[in-house]
């Protein structure tokens, strides 16, 4: 896999080596196998806070990601509290972040819990989005922003997505189908897809003021139309 690896210039004891064995190491390093929830409100500060105020006292380390995890016994739900420590191997230097940051975002699934933190993730990192090779979020009529949608069409390296449609259609006070749902246009003109997986639900109308709700894949819904235009080739 090519890395796009620069000259080096303070890379440190890694100078010594040639630019594709640095790549190697990179790749081991940085690809956790593993699904990454994107927290941005994640900082020592906010690790420090949850350890001091925590009741549950069950926290563990997650070796394989390097992350730190807590664990509510009564829902059996496992809450992330700590960003992956191998990223701090990005923070060595700017010339090892220069090298090696794309492969983090790149090779690794990045799991957003609705389309508004994808947003912010994009607004925040500018310069790393762009690297984004598989994402996965959840999709609600109330936190969409077309902007977020547009974005995406910088992801040259974006191959594989995953959405889910989550609604409350009454207390979003919306009855129309996600075909025309703000924010639909600007996704369908995204392109490159080469893996895309739909969950949730549709709306259709179906005469007299009366909507159904179908699964995202029926034939009447917006799922067919996504597959058929997100996997189109880039241009």
């Amino acid at each position: 896999m090519a890395t796009n690896l620069s000259q080096p210039t303070s890379l440190g004891i890694l100078s010594k080596l040639p630019p594709e064995l640095r790549g190697k190491i990179y790749l081991y390093h940085l690809i956790l196998h593993e699904s990454i929830p994107m927290i941005p409100c994640i900082t020592p500060s906010s690790v420090r806070s949850h350890l001091a105020d925590c009741k549950t006292n069950s926290h563990f380390e997650d070796h394989r990601m390097g992350v730190l995890k807590c664990i509510n016994h009564s829902s059996g739900e496992t809450q992330l509290i700590s960003c992956p420590s191998r990223l701090a191997l990005l923070a060595t230097s700017r010339a090892i972040y220069n090298e090696a940051v794309h492969i983090y975002y790149s090779e690794n699934h990045l799991i957003f819990d609705s389309v508004a933190r994808l947003q912010k993730f994009i607004t925040s990192c500018r310069s790393r989005y762009r690297f984004m090779g598989e994402i996965s979020f959840r999709y609600c009529l109330i936190n969409w922003n077309s902007d977020v949608f547009r974005a995406l069409i910088d992801c040259q390296h974006l191959r594989i997505m995953r959405i889910e449609f989550h609604h409350r259609w009454v207390s979003c006070g919306e009855r129309t189908s996600l075909v025309r749902a703000a924010g639909m246009s600007s996704l369908r003109n995204l392109r490159g897809i080469k893996i895309l997986e739909l969950s949730g639900k549709d709306q259709i109308y179906i005469g007299e003021g009366n909507f159904a709700e179908v699964d995202v894949d029926d034939s009447r819904a917006v799922g067919p139309i996504l597959r058929s235009e997100l996997t189109r080739p880039r241009e």
